[in-house]
């Protein structure tokens, strides 16, 4: 399989964003299940993509659709959560820790924006952040 370049907003900040994350995406057949035999185009992926966010399916769009040599960036960081990540295994443990500290509430998945080989994805969030009990959306 040949790897491809993703550019898609991240959904993991610690305050509200609006951002976009670059992405090497290597597509493993074992991996992702599709509906075709044929290798997976940008628009397969970015479908694939929202459809499990839509649906809440966060942390499986990262075990499935991620590459190993992800780099995430975020619109801002801090000494707990660096800006920018390199590697799957960070990146998803940024997903748990978040998904442990956060209470979604509701999400909204607008997208995807497709271009050649890259693509966009906003995501609007209601969320309160366990440990201080504050309420806020995130864009």
């Amino acid at each position: 399989m040949k790897k491809s370049q993703m550019s898609i907003t991240n959904k993991l900040p610690l305050a509200s964003f609006r951002f976009l994350a670059t992405i090497p995406l290597v597509t493993r057949t074992k991996e992702i299940v599709m509906t075709t035999a044929a290798p997976s185009s940008t628009a397969t992926v970015a479908e694939e993509l929202v459809s499990l966010c839509r649906a809440g399916r966060f942390l499986d769009a990262v075990n499935t659709l991620y590459s190993d040599d992800i780099v995430s960036v975020e619109s801002m960081g801090n000494e707990q959560m660096p800006r920018e990540m390199k590697g799957i295994k960070p990146v998803r443990e940024k997903g748990e820790w978040w998904s442990e500290n956060n209470v979604v509430h509701s999400s909204v998945v607008e997208g995807p924006f497709v271009g050649d080989d890259k693509f966009a994805v906003y995501y609007n969030l209601d969320v309160t952040s366990k440990p201080s009990g504050k309420r806020q959306p995130m864009e």
